[in-house]
């Protein structure tokens, strides 16, 4: 399985650098019914970073952007390359600017509620000072027999105030939950087994876990190379091979393809390219009756 997902993945990045597959998508008009969420705000920010994109299309529009987010303090941090960057969370304007001293292969970074921030790069797990931007090492990758640094994404559950680990089983995807604190530091509380199939997609990513809601970046490749099913879907972590809630990121008026998407219990924040910017989306899902 892990072979499959590898190849799929270097088969789709490999058309979508030669101008492939991303060429044929059209671009489709907002339409907040069909989304499955709306637009609060979009806060464009072209001019206050330099993001990396991974992968662009033949028009030269960012169809992957490289970046993780995590919340502090009323802040949304912001993780591109090697620059974390710092902005205000009610008026979106840039408050501070962080170099990191090593550039992370980026599976994911996390603040938590007391400003501990880690992040998983290359097969190993650092500390992040948020103020330097120093990355230190931790040697002791493996905590109560889990290889955390071979995990394939890092998060942090804002409800729980848990950081979690994702890692896979043969098919399933595995998350391993800790409390954390400078006293004690990483304590196992508890792990839970999926085997999550989101729209029959084997591109996934996570995106955010908040208490049981549990968010995955999707897209689909058939074999003509034509992208569908792009978008974020939500499911229950105590019942994942339901899918509760699909939100079509193609009616938010992108091309981009959804990467870490972060949910704070309340909006969605989502960084898209719209209108040949760079923008910030926060977005209300229409779940609140589902």
């Amino acid at each position: 399985m892990k072979c499959l997902i590898s190849t799929l993945i270097f088969v789709f990045f490999s058309y979508i650098n030669c101008g492939g597959n991303s060429s044929e998508r059209q671009l489709k008009p907002y339409n907040p019914e069909k989304a499955g969420a709306t637009i609060v705000d979009s806060f464009d920010i072209t001019d206050q970073i330099n993001i990396v994109a991974l992968s662009t299309n033949q028009n030269y529009q960012a169809v992957y952007l490289r970046y993780d987010i995590a919340e502090y303090n009323n802040a949304i941090y912001l993780l591109s390359g090697d620059v974390l960057y710092v902005f205000d969370k009610q008026k979106f304007t840039k408050i501070d600017e962080i170099t990191l001293n090593s550039t992370p292969s980026m599976r994911g970074f996390v603040i938590t509620e007391e400003g501990d921030a880690f992040l998983i790069s290359y097969l190993s797990l650092y500390s992040l000072d948020l103020t330097t931007g120093d990355m230190t090492l931790i040697d002791y990758p493996v905590m109560d027999g889990i290889d955390v640094s071979s995990s394939i994404k890092i998060g942090y559950d804002m409800a729980r105030k848990l950081i979690w680990f994702q890692n896979s089983m043969e098919s399933n995807l595995v998350y391993y939950f800790y409390t954390y604190d400078s006293d004690n530091g990483f304590v196992f509380l508890e792990h839970k087994e999926t085997s999550f199939n989101a729209i029959n997609s084997p591109l996934k990513t996570i995106g955010s876990i908040y208490e049981n809601i549990c968010l995955f970046n999707v897209y689909s490749i058939r074999y003509n190379n034509h992208i569908y099913n792009i978008g974020i879907v939500k499911i229950a972590l105590d019942n994942p091979e339901e899918t509760l809630h699909f939100i079509d990121v193609e009616y938010l008026n992108t091309l981009t393809i959804p990467r870490s998407a972060h949910y704070d219990g309340e909006h969605i924040w989502l960084l898209v390219e719209k209108n040949g910017r760079i923008q910030m989306l926060k977005l209300l899902p229409h779940w609140e009756n589902k």
